[in-house]
């Protein structure tokens, strides 16, 4: 997981890798890199979404998958 940018209004965008395509409304983009490895690229806007438990568990599944 990784982010790769922000903006002045605290917009932050973020990767999470994990071995499986998700589809969900949540992802700005999901793009496969690898035949294992999808990049699920998320906008973060506010700290509610932070704490949602949607996010917890895509952190905890890119975590997961980090450590295979």
């Amino acid at each position: 997981m990784w982010t790769y940018g922000g903006t002045g209004d605290g917009t932050l965008y973020l990767t999470v890798c994990l071995d499986r395509e998700v589809k969900d409304p949540h992802f700005h983009y999901v793009k496969q890199t690898s035949p294992t490895r999808w990049n699920h690229h998320v906008v973060v806007k506010s700290l509610n979404q932070i704490e949602s438990p949607w996010f917890k568990d895509l952190v905890k599944a890119g975590y997961d998958f980090a450590n295979k």
